[in-house]
C-alpha cells in the first residue's frame, strides 16, 4: 500500500497503512520502502526499513461457527442437561407452582394430601471440544472453524484440546492457534470415559479412523470433518430459505 506526500520539506508527518497478513503464524518484522524524488522524475532515492513487529496471526474467523455452536449446544441441552428420566428420586408434599403432571394422585389419595413425584435429573456431562489436526488441504479452513467455534463457547464444563505436530494443548493459547501445524505422528489421546466429545478435524485419516473404531461403544462422541460441515451448511441454508 502506497502513501504519497507532496512537497515534503522535512516536517513531521504520519501515514496510516492497512496491513493484511497473508498467512497464519508469527510476524517478526515489517518492511517499508521510502522513496523520494523531484516532481519531474529526474532524481530518485529509496531506502528500505525493517521494523520489529512481534505479532500473532490467528486463524481466520469462520462465518458458520456461531450458528453451529448454537446447534451443538441445543443438542447437548436436549440430551444431557436437566432432562428428566423415568427414575423417581423421591416424593414430597406439593408446593404452589409445582407441575401438576408430576402429581402422584394415587399416593395423594392414600395420604390425604397432595404428593409430588421428583424425578432423577441427569448430571451435567463434561464436554471435550477437540481439534484433531490431520494433514489436509482443508486444514486452515477447519482450524479457523474450530478457533471461531471455541472462542465464545463459555461453559464451565467444557475443556478445549488442540492436537497438532509435537504437542497437545489444553487449554490452547492464542500462540498455539497461531503456530499449530498438522500432525505427523499419532497423538496421546485423553480418556473419553463418561465425557461428551465433540471432535473437529479436516479429514478422518487412518490414525483417527482406527481410534474411532476403538471407541465404538462411546455413545457421546460426535465427529465433524470438512464434508460434514459442508453438509450441515447446505441443510442450514435450505432451512433458512424454506
Amino acid at each position: 500500500q502506497t502513501v504519497t506526500f507532496l512537497f515534503y520539506h522535512g516536517q513531521t508527518d504520519s501515514a496510516v497503512i492497512t496491513w493484511q497478513p497473508q498467512n497464519r503464524g508469527t510476524s517478526q518484522q515489517l518492511s517499508f520502502t521510502f522513496k523520494t524524488g523531484d516532481p519531474f522524475g529526474w532524481f530518485e532515492k529509496s531506502q528500505k526499513v525493517q521494523l520489529s513487529s512481534h505479532r500473532l496471526i490467528l486463524p481466520a474467523n469462520h462465518l458458520s461457527a456461531p450458528s453451529f455452536r448454537k446447534y451443538l449446544q441445543n443438542e447437548q441441552n436436549k440430551r444431557f442437561f436437566g432432562t428428566p428420566s423415568f427414575d423417581i428420586k423421591s416424593y414430597r408434599p406439593y408446593r404452589p407452582g409445582d407441575p401438576l403432571k408430576q402429581m402422584d394422585w394415587k399416593l395423594s389419595s392414600r395420604q390425604q394430601m397432595l404428593i409430588l413425584r421428583e424425578y432423577q435429573q441427569y448430571q451435567e456431562v463434561e464436554t471435550y471440544l477437540i481439534f484433531y489436526g490431520s494433514k489436509s488441504i482443508y486444514f486452515e479452513e477447519m482450524l479457523g472453524f474450530f478457533y471461531s467455534l471455541q472462542k465464545d463457547w463459555i461453559q464451565a464444563n467444557v475443556k478445549v484440546f488442540l492436537f497438532g505436530k509435537n504437542f497437545i494443548s489444553q487449554p490452547p493459547t492464542v500462540r498455539d492457534f497461531a503456530k499449530i501445524t498438522p500432525l505427523e505422528e499419532p497423538p496421546i489421546w485423553p480418556d473419553f470415559t463418561g465425557k461428551q466429545v465433540i471432535l473437529v478435524t479436516p479429514e478422518k485419516d487412518q490414525t483417527l479412523t482406527e481410534h474411532l473404531l476403538s471407541l465404538k461403544n462411546q455413545r457421546n462422541l460426535q465427529v465433524y470433518d470438512y464434508n460434514n460441515l459442508k453438509d450441515w451448511e447446505r441443510k442450514e441454508r435450505l432451512w433458512q430459505n424454506s
